[in-house]
């Protein structure tokens, strides 16, 4: 039996349609919900920051290289935020030597990281991958142990195109997405984003003042609606719809004067 890790566990739930309240009483209690996490992004030197971090609410604090003692010391004051460890050429006795030392999950690059650092359980995984993936790649890294993928930001404002390539990625792969973004970023944007397949948004460490407005910003997104099925009938034309309907009376008065004979 697979045990979900606690990343993962995390997307799911802001993934899950939030009932709406019923009665005065009980939306004044409701609290907003989250529908998308916030990862702050440490420099292996700015370490030290992470309790400094923790403090601000964050869903999930990503330290990039870090030494492993200095990184086990950040872990136990990472207090409500899970703890993760970027690694640069990952192998499985670097992924392990983290996990060791608190990692709840761990960055692997798809081009550098080796396939045996994803063999260690219990561990959240994130796998670092390019917009030009392959469409074959992407499948099968649907069925790799992943709980997310980074995606590279777009240049500029999010296009159309941007948003139609962003959901390739997640919709081939079966794996939500997070992205890099400025903690000023607008509802507007936010949204667009999760529409796209993005559930996690990552800002460095000069966003860590910053992080109650953006927390307040995910908050005032619209919830998400549960997926329906598609009902829409194809409306035939005039003609076609006259033509084929005097088609299967015709068939039915010969059914009805076989059935008599």
């Amino acid at each position: 039996m697979t045990v979900m890790s606690k990343l993962s566990d995390r997307i799911r739930k802001t993934r899950l349609a939030a009932p709406k309240p019923i009665g005065f009483t009980a939306a004044a209690a409701s609290a907003p919900a989250r529908t998308m996490l916030i990862i702050v992004r440490l420099s292996s030197r700015d370490v030290g920051k992470t309790e400094d971090a923790a403090e601000k609410g964050p869903d999930a604090i990503i330290v990039e290289n870090p030494n492993i003692s200095k990184f086990k010391s950040a872990a136990g004051k990472s207090g409500e935020a899970l703890c993760g460890a970027a690694i640069d050429n990952a192998d499985r006795e670097a992924v392990v030597s983290m996990a060791e030392a608190g990692a709840d999950f761990v960055e692997i690059d798809f081009e550098s990281g080796l396939a045996e650092a994803m063999l260690e359980e219990n561990l959240g995984y994130v796998l670092a991958i390019g917009l030009e993936a392959k469409d074959s790649e992407l499948r099968l890294i649907g069925d790799l142990p992943i709980d997310a993928l980074i995606v590279p930001p777009p240049k500029g404002k999010l296009t159309l195109g941007d948003a139609l390539s962003l959901r390739r990625i997640a919709t081939l792969a079966r794996t939500p997405l997070f992205i890099e973004a400025n903690s000023d970023i607008d509802v507007s944007a936010l949204q667009a984003l999760r529409s796209a397949g993005v559930v996690g948004v990552i800002v460095d460490e000069s966003a860590i003042g910053k992080l109650a407005r953006l927390r307040k910003t995910i908050e005032s997104l619209p919830s998400r609606e549960p997926k329906r099925e598609d009902h829409r009938e194809v409306s035939l034309p005039m003609g076609v719809r006259a033509s084929t309907d005097g088609g299967r009376e015709d068939e039915e008065d010969d059914e009805d004067e076989g059935d008599y004979e």
